[in-house]
């Protein structure tokens, strides 16, 4: 008896130590106008934040993107880090001070019209340089 209720502890023990680690996450819609960008979030500093992005719509620019990014540093050198996979490019990787201008992180489509891209502060934002002059539309999450 002793034994049995011994091995029902043990096995109740193991299914708590697998379940899931429950994340955070939040959403971001955007839709930006031709020539223009949207600054979207900033990400929290000294955490590592798994950030993914699709385009849906007009069609022809949709596409999707994945990376991990970590806002870090002191209030006067902050920088963001990242790497991971866009559409059109592949593997990727960079860092980019928050004095410095913006600077491609992943692209959204194919065609490299719809850029996620750093943002003073430490932001990042989502860019549009669609030449048919089409406003783009789509989602940012971040899973902490």
């Amino acid at each position: 008896m002793f034994r049995m209720h011994l091995m029902g502890v043990l096995a109740a023990t193991l299914v708590q130590a697998a379940a899931p680690a429950l994340a955070d996450q939040v959403t971001y819609s955007f839709n930006v106008s031709p020539g223009n960008c949207k600054v979207i979030a900033q990400p929290p500093n000294n955490k590592p934040v798994h950030m993914m992005g699709s385009t849906i719509a007009p069609a022809g620019l949709e596409g999707d993107g994945e990376v991990v990014i970590l806002r870090s540093g002191t209030a006067d050198n902050l920088n963001l880090r990242w790497a991971g996979v866009d559409f059109a490019g592949g593997v990727g990787r960079g860092i980019e001070y928050a004095s410095s201008g913006p600077k491609h992180i992943m692209y959204l489509d194919f065609l490299q019209n719809v850029d996620v891209q750093t943002a003073y502060s430490s932001k990042v934002q989502v860019c549009n340089s669609d030449s048919a002059r089409l406003p783009i539309a789509g989602y940012l999450t971040f899973l902490y």
